[in-house]
């Protein structure tokens, strides 16, 4: 089926239905198991229900089959031995007198006999191989069903030639033969008549035995007398029974007093190890029956005694000597009112029939899903004609599988027939078959013509826990035709609707709204084209759908779909098997037998279910309201899915047995040229359900199926008319054009353009996209190559999910943005990993605006690539360095594009934030001061030279402190360089910080820094002149009126020299004109001392003498101050001299 928008089938993602699929087979592990419920001493003959009629519980075949007259004849001169039977699996008729063996097919009154030498001891039916024991030779037959001439090997401890074939010849079997069994001919078991058991092992050299290492069973009467004897005085019984369980590897053996042994069968050669010892007294054992581990998870063995009665044996691990033992889980009495001896019982999927002479016992345990912790026994008693002799039935052939649908017959009944019962009588055969769930449910349609009465309405209610009600319906319409899938549907519809209201048990008048029965409905709807009615017609996609809480209008085909997919569920697709030629061991590619054993029926069943599916949405829209179809809303696009997931399932059956008709050497051959290692794996190690390998099981097998066509190209048309969905026209074309591509060698051939053409136009289509890429590249066609992809990507996300995604911040929790993102995220990455500093320019010529995002996260793992990058003109990279933050390239791509006083501002924006290490903090500072010099941008050269000073600071500050001051706040780091008393760099900060009187505080500082620490005068000196000149004697703190006098009165409290000062702010780089006036300003204050006035004097003279001043006012002041001075001091000469010089 095609969607509207071009897709099929196998573009759907039915993740969410495999998922479903899988809560199923996890819901049928919460049923308990049938076999061993309830307490070891519970009151199990209270439990028993007997059943109304024989009719309740079984069918009876009307044809019987007579034994032939002959046979009859020669049984009544038996002396030894005599017994009837049939191997069910073949059905084949078989009759043992003495020496003889008489066999025919069943209903058929020509026979064969095979006569031997000795007594027949044992009898076997290994697939079509019959095992056969006369005391101590074996004998193996080929069985021909058409009752041809049949080819039978003797082995005889004396035989002196070897017979054909060689690998069937043994020199000697060395035992005496009283029972057997086997599973393949590498694991064949055999009972003696001393107790022990042995071990037939045919290989190259023949065939040999060996016996158990453990000692036979002594009777446990005479056990503590005969260990006082010699060990040959023991007495050891006949084994008379032998089963063999290769689920759980377990052998079990019966001798005729009732003694069982058990044993673990480990290895390839049959090493056994003696698992456990159990004996039973007085009472007579007639059957045993190993139970595989489908059945149950504890329960080994049934064990049938003479009386009726039944004991469950299960395997249980004792933690405290951490080993394993067989007990008795649990003991049920025999049926009531039983008339014994029991001759023989058999028991299967919680069926028993035990047998005596003149009846048949039938019982059927059921777990109750509405009280799992009940037994349910319904047991029947029927007399049979004639004398009963045996009973036979086949063992249901998927009992290796390990599911748990197989414990309750409302599921089973989905993967297996309702199994039959040969009974074997002295003059006649005749077949006997248990009733399904689905045969109950179909007698009450029938009972009540289809109308869903209060009957059907209770029925529903009683078996809606595991929606077994919903899951019997729905088997049942898969195996009747139309009149019953009428009911049934009409029932189904009915009970969705009414599960909507949660009403349970409904009275007549509220059945049905729109018609008063079953009748008049389909009456009213008779001419409705069922076939051609299309689900998908009310959507254009169901990709993005997912389901939840479904109601029961969904479940019932969800849980019976789950059931039947059971058998290959956990099973890979294909399997390998070792071949052996003779010389050595190869292994050949198959598919694997539980899909190959059911292909027809599972075609057939999927295409069922699709149908019922498209005719119940239907009904129920006709049955349901408006409010109510609103509430089904999810149920209906569910099922809408659903039926094309059933149709695609149904195809890939049908590709499987396309597949299966191979040669297996091909099949080898093909998996070995896939490249992806993960398909591979996928196809042959990960179970079908399995979602965690990657690509899912229908792409992988689709890739296999074009690495066929390729081979075989003739198997494209077939798959094309057969599974439309995995193969279409469009498919055809892509593959063929990929074909040729490969063939291609010159990257100049004309071909390559038609070629890219053709997948173009066909690029909605599911192909090897990665395949194509490479080879594209390997021409040297990058532009084609990435066309191909970003068109790819186009089809993917056509609602541009993953782009919304990626923008709104790429939530985890949005499931299907992510999930969409790493779908378009791996076209991409196949043109990222090839992206370099050639073909950057190409690639950003495209315009797809999430893959310029991807490519933009690459090409920053790559700083020379990203540096690259901010020189090319792209369309969405500064929105991308915005989403991403990335504030250290975002003024680099400004300033690339000549937009200067952009670039400055956002280098501003970046240096205010905390993403720069220190060193990037300097360089960048430096970049932005340059450029602003270089541009002439003075506002905001102010602000790099304030970022300058901080900068400056800080790191001052860190050298001293090995203290990094992280808030760049010029408030917060003057309070650090004050509280830690760093004059310095206060007097750095609050030169361009507006303080409050400011000069009263420039003052303080400079007193402080000046007499902090008490320097000696050389340092001082030293600190005062490198602090000067690093700062460059610019700014407030540098002003002459501040600084001048706090460095006199420091010279004048130190009692330094009397020009110290003086010299010391000229060396520093003081404005000497400066000093000049501030000292004559200092001069005409008349309050100072003589000392201090001549000092002064002093000073300005020398100051004058520097500055050259040579005004005459200047000078006439100098002189009165000279004057006024006092002249006994030491400079007052020097004065005189300076004075007259100027």
């Amino acid at each position: 089926m095609t969607f509207l928008n071009g897709t099929s089938a196998i573009d759907i993602d039915y993740t969410d239905i495999m998922v479903k699929l899988q809560e199923v087979q996890d819901t049928c592990s919460l049923i308990p198991d049938r076999c061993g419920l309830g307490p070891p001493n519970y009151n199990a003959e209270k439990q028993y229900n007997e059943a109304n009629s024989f009719e309740e519980l079984m069918t009876m075949d009307q044809t019987t089959y007579n034994h032939p007259d002959d046979i009859i004849l020669a049984a009544k001169n038996a002396r030894q031995r005599l017994y009837f039977g049939i191997f069910t699996e073949i059905n084949l008729q078989y009759c043992i007198i003495d020496n003889k063996f008489y066999y025919w097919r069943k209903g058929s009154t020509n026979y064969h006999m095979l006569l031997f030498d000795k007594i027949i001891t044992a009898i076997f039916l290994l697939k079509e191989l019959l095992l056969i024991g006369t005391e101590h030779s074996l004998y193996i037959y080929k069985i021909d069903l058409n009752l041809c001439y049949d080819k039978s090997y003797q082995f005889l401890p004396d035989e002196n030639e070897i017979p054909e074939p060689p690998k069937y010849y043994s020199k000697n079997i060395g035992f005496y033969i009283s029972a057997l069994t086997a599973s393949s001919l590498d694991t064949i078991f055999a009972g003696s008549d001393n107790g022990s058991v042995y071990s037939i092992i045919i290989d190259d050299l023949g065939i040999y035995s060996r016996i158990f290492t453990t000692n036979p069973i002594p009777d446990c009467i005479l056990e503590f007398t005969l260990s006082l004897f010699p060990k040959f005085l023991q007495i050891n019984y006949p084994i008379s029974k032998i089963v063999y369980d290769e689920t759980t590897k377990l052998l079990a053996s019966v001798d005729t007093a009732s003694n069982i042994r058990f044993f673990y069968v480990k290895g390839q050669k049959n090493a056994i190890e003696f698992f456990d010892l159990y004996s039973i007294k007085k009472e007579k054992i007639i059957s045993i029956v190993p139970v595989p581990q489908s059945d149950s998870k504890v329960i080994r063995f049934i064990v049938f005694f003479e009386s009726g009665k039944r004991n469950y044996i299960g395997e249980i691990f004792n933690p405290i000597s951490k080993k394993k033992s067989m007990e008795i889980v649990q003991s049920r009495p025999p049926p009531p009112n039983f008339r014994g001896p029991a001759i023989e019982a058999v028991s299967q999927l919680g069926r028993t029939v035990i047998l005596t002479k003149s009846k048949i016992y039938i019982i059927k345990s059921e777990v109750d899903l509405q009280n799992p912790s009940k037994i349910c026994e319904t047991c029947y008693c029927e007399f049979i004609p004639y004398t009963g002799l045996s009973i036979s039935t086949k063992i249901h052939s998927v009992r290796t599988i390990l599911t748990d649908t197989f414990r309750h017959s409302s599921f089973w009944q989905n993967i297996h027939d309702p199994w039959a019962i040969n009974v074997v009588t002295s003059s006649l055969l005749f077949t006997v078959k248990f009733k399904s769930a689905s045969d109950d449910l179909y007698d009450l349609l029938v009972q009540n013509n289809g109308n869903f009465t209060d009957q059907l309405s209770k029925y529903f209610f009683e078996h809606k826990y595991f929606c077994e009600a919903g899951l019997t319906a729905v088997h049942l319409a898969t195996i009747y035709g139309w009149d019953i899938q009428k009911m049934v549907l009409f029932t189904l519809a009915q009970v969705a609707k009414n599960s909507l209201q949660k009403i349970d048990i409904l009275p007549k008048s509220d059945v049905f709204s729109k018609s008063d029965n079953f009748a008049n409905f389909f009456n009213s709807y008779n001419s409705y084209d069922f076939e051609n009615f299309d689900n998908f017609s009310i959507r254009d996609s169901l990709q993005n759908v997912t389901f939840k809480n479904l109601t029961f209008a969904s479940n019932c085909f969800l849980y019976q779909l789950g059931c039947y997919m059971a058998i290959p569920w956990s099973y890979p697709v294909f399997e390998w098997k070792d071949i052996n030629n003779g010389y050595e061991i190869t292994k050949e590619l198959k598919v694997n037998d539980y899909y190959k054993a059911n292909f027809k029926k599972s075609i057939y069943h999927m295409q069922t279910m699709s149908d019922l599916m498209t005719r119940f949405v239907y009904l129920l829209r006709q049955v349901c309201n408006e409010e109510e179809l609103i509430l089904l809303n999810s149920d209906l696009i569910f099922l809408q899915k659903f039926t094309e997931f059933c149709k695609f399932f149904g195809e890939t059956f049908t590709l499987l047995s396309i597949i299966s008709e191979q040669k297996r050497d091909t099949l080898k051959q093909i998996l070995e040229q896939i490249e992806d290692k993960s398909i591979r794996d996928r196809l042959t190690k990960f179970p079908f359900c399995s979602l965690s390998s990657g690509k899912t099981v229908f792409e992988c097998l689709r890739e296999f199926c074009w690495k066929m066509i390729m081979k075989n190209p003739r198997l494209g048309n077939r798959f094309i008319r057969e599974t439309p969905n995995y193969f279409s026209v469009e498919d055809f074309k892509v593959l063929m054009s990929i074909s040729e591509l490969l063939t291609i060698k010159d990257e100049n051939d004309g071909k390559i353009e038609r070629i890219v053409q053709n997948i173009l136009q066909n690029i909605n289509r599911k192909f090897d996209l990665k395949h194509v890429f490479n080879n594209l590249m390997r021409l040297n066609k990058f532009n084609e190559a990435v066309t191909v992809i970003l068109q790819k990507v186009m089809v993917v996300d056509i609602d541009k999910v993953a782009l919304k995604w990626y923008k709104n911040g790429c939530n985890k929790y949005d499931e299907n943005g992510r999930s969409m993102f790493d779908k378009v995220y791996f076209c991409y990455n196949l043109v990222l990993q090839k992206v370099d500093e050639n073909n950057l320019k190409q690639v950003l010529s495209f315009d797809d605006e999430l893959f310029h995002y991807c490519l933009y996260k690459k090409l920053m793992s790559d700083q020379t690539m990203f540096t690259s990058l901010l020189m090319i003109s792209t369309p969405f990279l500064l929105n991308f360095l915005k989403t991403q933050n990335l504030k250290k390239e975002i003024w680099k791509f400004y300033f690339n594009r000549k937009e200067i006083p952009e670039s400055v501002s956002e280098l501003l924006n970046l240096l205010s934030s905390n993403v720069l290490t220190l060193t990037e903090r300097e360089e960048l500072i430096e970049k932005g001061l340059l450029i602003c010099q270089s541009f002439n941008l003075t506002n905001y050269l102010n602000e790099f030279e304030k970022l300058n000073l901080i900068e400056k600071v800080t790191k001052i500050y860190r050298q001293r402190t090995r203290f990094i001051i992280q808030e760049r706040n010029m408030q917060h780091i003057l309070e650090l360089v004050t509280k830690r008393k760093f004059w310095d760099l206060c007097l750095m900060l609050i030169n361009d910080y507006p303080v409050e009187n400011k000069n009263k505080v420039l003052s303080q500082v400079w007193t402080n820094f000046l007499i902090e620490k008490k320097l000696p005068q050389t340092e001082i000196e030293t600190k005062v002149v490198e602090f000067c000149k690093d700062l460059g004697t610019k700014g407030d703190i540098f002003n002459v009126e501040i600084v001048l006098p706090v460095f006199e009165e420091y010279k004048m409290n130190r009692k330094f020299d009397v020009l110290w000062a003086t010299n010391l702010m000229i060396e520093s780089g003081f404005d000497s004109k400066e000093m000049f006036k501030i000292y004559m300003k200092l001069l005409e204050n008349r309050n100072i001392s003589m000392q201090i006035r001549s000092n002064f004097t002093y000073s300005a003279l020398k100051v004058a003498k520097i500055t050259k001043i040579s005004t005459e006012n200047d000078k006439n002041k100098l002189r009165k101050y000279l004057s006024e001075s006092t002249t006994t001091a030491p400079y007052y000469n020097d004065c005189l001299n300076i004075l007259n010089c100027l």
